[in-house]
């Protein structure tokens, strides 16, 4: 509603989402940046873990590796079908050139260069994402 009635000029999903809201209904514009991967983390309370034998934490830590897998395949494999849904509904789709998404990276340098001076352990997970 907001973004029938103005409120917001914009708003930020996946292509799932975007069906499923049917914000084509009001969005005309879209810009794939591809700049976010959602993960959908594994949590259980650390006493129910630890409850666990070890034989149980293996088998649990494995099924959550599993449906980790299968999740990324299911979202992966999708995307490209709301996209092509979004595309079918009138929505016209930007995808910025490899220059453009270049400035947005150098653009945010300062703030990886921030957290790592916060904690140098931080440069290994910023690299694992980037090269993910």
């Amino acid at each position: 509603m907001a973004l029938k009635t103005g409120v917001v000029d914009g708003q930020e999903n996946p292509y799932v989402n975007i069906v499923s809201e049917k914000f084509y209904e009001v969005q005309k514009y879209c810009t794939e940046v591809n700049y976010i991967y959602m993960p959908g983390p594994f949590c259980v309370g650390l006493d129910w873990w630890e409850g666990l034998s070890d034989e149980h934490q293996k088998i649990v830590a494995e099924a959550a590796r599993v449906a980790t897998m299968y999740t990324n395949y299911i979202t992966e494999s999708t995307n490209e079908e709301y996209k092509q849904e979004c595309i079918a509904q009138g929505m016209e789709i930007y995808e910025p050139t490899e220059e453009e998404r270049q400035a947005f990276v150098d653009m945010v340098q300062p703030v990886y260069d921030h957290f790592i001076e916060q904690d140098a352990s931080i440069q290994e997970l910023i690299e694992l994402m980037q090269n993910s």
